[in-house]
């Protein structure tokens, strides 16, 4: 049962990973639709963000 439970964690991971990495490459296109949403300070807080999904994704994977 402990495999599956590593496993679980690792696909869960994989899908935060995957939203992170697209906030850090694709930073100018989401800050773009963040100003058109009306977020503040969007090309500060897109790069952030991605940061951030990016440390929760590990805390999942390593079990934190």
């Amino acid at each position: 049962m402990d495999i599956v439970l590593l496993v679980g964690r690792i696909f869960f991971a994989a899908l935060f990973i995957g939203s992170a990495i697209g906030h850090l490459t694709k930073r100018e296109a989401m800050a773009a639709y963040g100003k058109q949403m009306g977020l503040p300070a969007a090309d500060l807080m897109v790069p952030l963000t991605g940061i951030q999904i990016l440390a929760g994704a590990l805390m999942v994977l390593l079990g934190i």
